[in-house]
């Protein structure tokens, strides 16, 4: 009787030795994923912490994307790292300014004056003639979707922010704004060498313009109107 006693006890307290390591397993594996999730930075793009409060550490990079002609398009990136709330947070490729580098002169025509802006979206406008191959078409302009300042006020460049449309000539020269405070990319159609069509969202809805990137002008800007949303019958 005392023999089944004592064993009795003896299974109750190793079952509360288990239980207890168990219970400490799943606390420090916890513990473990918690601390792995906070310590390991999450990466973002297409936002820049203008948050002069903030310890920021940022690093512009520079590389060759494009050529035209005998030209090649530089472009200045900004790599960010900085703490937010419980965890670090670093931004990557965020495009600041796009240059055009002659490297018979070695100079760089940097098409924006400063490098403040974040640039969201950005396209090398070509001829149209399908006939002609791809590397033989010749550029005839360029388009930049821009975020010139922090419109939502939490103190990032981001996406989220209020843009505007940016126009030069193929060789980074006459830079002029053609369509302002829109909410999306403008997405480019082409319909002949010196007639795009341009889609984007505002506002006021859905829109289009036609562009000319002879003359850098915008005309006919129409806004497409949705059709009546009636509730289906049953």
């Amino acid at each position: 009787m005392d023999n089944n006693w004592f064993f009795k006890y003896l299974w109750r307290f190793n079952a509360i030795v288990i239980a207890c390591a168990a219970i400490f397993s799943f606390i420090s594996i916890g513990f473990f994923t918690v601390e792995q999730t906070i310590s390991k930075p999450v990466v973002v793009q297409e936002t820049v912490n203008i948050d002069r409060e903030d310890n920021i550490s940022q690093e512009y990079d520079l590389y060759i994307s494009n050529q035209i002609d005998d030209k090649f398009i530089i472009k200045l990136t900004l790599d960010q790292s900085f703490d937010f709330k419980y965890f670090s947070k670093d931004t990557e490729e965020n495009l600041m300014n796009v240059g055009v580098y002659s490297p018979l002169t070695g100079h760089t025509n940097w098409i924006f004056p400063t490098s403040n802006q974040l640039i969201v979206n950005y396209k090398i406008l070509y001829q149209t003639n399908k006939a002609i191959q791809d590397r033989e078409r010749k550029a005839i302009g360029q388009l930049f979707s821009v975020v010139e300042r922090d419109t939502t006020q939490d103190n990032r460049l981001s996406y989220s922010d209020d843009k505007s449309v940016w126009s030069s000539t193929a060789d980074g020269t006459k830079l002029k704004k053609i369509i302002p405070h829109i909410h999306s990319n403008v997405i480019v159609h082409y319909l002949s060498d010196d007639q795009i069509l341009l889609s984007y969202e505002d506002t006021e809805g859905y829109k289009t313009a036609l562009y000319d990137p002879i003359t850098q002008t915008v005309s006919s800007r129409n806004t497409i109107e949705k059709p009546a949303l009636t509730p289906q019958t049953q």
